[in-house]
């Protein structure tokens, strides 16, 4: 019986995972399907919107990670989710009202019209920080076959809206429509299995802030070593030069996220064996996203010509060297994900580290910045530093379970 029920949750870990590597490929498709139907300058306006969005949302969407841990690793029903939900449906409120007055601000930096295309974004974002609490809470909770059939549907719906949308009217608001409304309709179907309990005073105690501030503040430390070099390039190379490392960092990404859509499904084991000092957890779950990311890595390497020709075209054949040396940069980054969210689980103040490798890569890229390998090398050196230094304190704590290192956040302070 035991071993029926460890292998049917085996299998919807798999679901989960699964579901998230296709709905990154749904995204891909949609990206694709939506630039021939509404033409260059809308698809560049509305490309620029919703790559300022995904920025965004990166933070937002660490709310999950600090609510998984914790209800992973609580008796069912022993927590409160009132106070969070209080603070993220004022903020999710906030995002959508000030998409609306921002119209003006957005129609003068991306050259968008009217007041749809900010309202979307802002009615994005608002569902991304809903959605972080349901996420949490069901993943925690181990219903991942149930999270699986809501991204899913969310990433169709996606698509489906774009495509019609840009095929009936050809501009900016098909895309962005595709994105708000899609986000809005998953965080709703997430959030019905969990409605009575958002704001319930039963509980002993309340969902931590100081988790989700630690989990947002390493989340977007993460994302900073993933922005930085892109940046550089566009400051400091030529215009098409620039262009040819936004296409390699663009398909290089992919390493990253097939590898870390493993992280989900397994979270929630990582957090209870950080609990209750067991190590299984962790290096199955390092094992399984080192492997993706190793896999991945192999195969963009040796098919780079192949995936520039076909993704972007033969004149962009030039990416290729910067490609090499990003995918294995982003393979890296993709294991980093998951160490800095098992710094999570053990509550340390470790998880800031990745701030130190947004120094080492900006000091790089001032210091060599002559081509698109330069600076593809300098993310590879940085990465490479920030991964080993967390790998090391992700080891220790796993070795030492049951010894709390100096970085770790005593409890008390937590739930202050």
């Amino acid at each position: 019986m035991a071993e029926a029920l460890e292998e049917r949750d085996t299998r919807s870990r798999h679901t989960l995972t699964v579901s998230l590597l296709l709905v990154r490929i749904l995204a891909l498709v949609t990206n694709a399907a939506v630039a021939r139907l509404i033409g260059k300058a809308d698809y560049g306006a509305a490309g620029a919107t919703l790559a300022f969005g995904s920025l965004v949302a990166v933070p937002l969407s660490a709310i999950q990670w600090a609510v998984t841990r914790q209800v992973s690793t609580a008796p069912r029903d022993h927590y409160m989710l009132r106070r969070l939900s209080a603070a993220v449906y004022a903020g999710a409120a906030t995002m959508l009202l000030g998409g609306v007055a921002a119209a003006g601000l957005a129609d003068h930096a991306l050259h968008l019209h009217g007041v749809w295309p900010s309202t979307l974004l802002g009615l994005f974002l608002a569902a991304v920080l809903v959605e972080g609490i349901p996420i949490g809470v069901l993943i925690g909770e181990g219903r991942f076959r149930y999270v699986s059939v809501c991204v899913l549907v969310g990433a169709t719906l996606k698509i489906a809206i774009s495509v019609i949308w840009g095929a009936l009217h050809p501009n900016v608001i098909g895309p962005l429509a595709g994105a708000g409304i899609s986000e809005f309709i998953t965080a709703l179907a997430l959030t019905v299995p969990i409605a009575s309990r958002l704001f319930r005073r039963q509980g002993e105690q309340h969902i931590s802030f100081s988790e989700v501030w630690l989990s947002m503040a390493g989340t977007t430390g993460l994302l900073a070593i993933m922005s930085i070099d892109t940046i550089a390039a566009r400051h400091w190379l030529t215009g098409p030069a620039s262009g040819l490392y936004a296409v390699a960092s663009a398909l290089g990404s992919g390493v990253f996220f097939v590898s870390s859509s493993a992280i989900a499904a397994r979270y929630a084991d990582v957090s209870r064996g950080a609990a209750q000092g067991q190590s299984r957890a962790f290096w199955v779950g390092l094992t399984e996203v080192a492997g993706l990311a190793v896999i991945t890595c192999g195969v963009l390497v040796l098919a780079a010509p192949l995936a520039i020709r076909i993704v972007f075209g033969a004149q962009y054949g030039g990416a290729r060297s910067a490609l090499i040396v990003l995918s294995f940069s982003y393979a890296l980054l993709g294991v980093l994900s998951y160490l800095v969210n098992h710094l999570l689980a053990h509550r340390t103040r470790a998880i800031l580290l990745p701030w130190i490798g947004t120094a080492v890569l900006t000091a790089l890229v001032f210091l060599r910045h002559g081509d698109t390998v330069a600076i593809a090398s300098d993310a590879l050196l940085a990465s490479a530093t920030i991964f080993l230094a967390i790998l090391l304190v992700s080891v220790r704590l796993e070795r030492r379970p049951r010894i709390h290192l100096h970085l770790v956040v005593p409890e008390e302070e937590l739930l202050r």
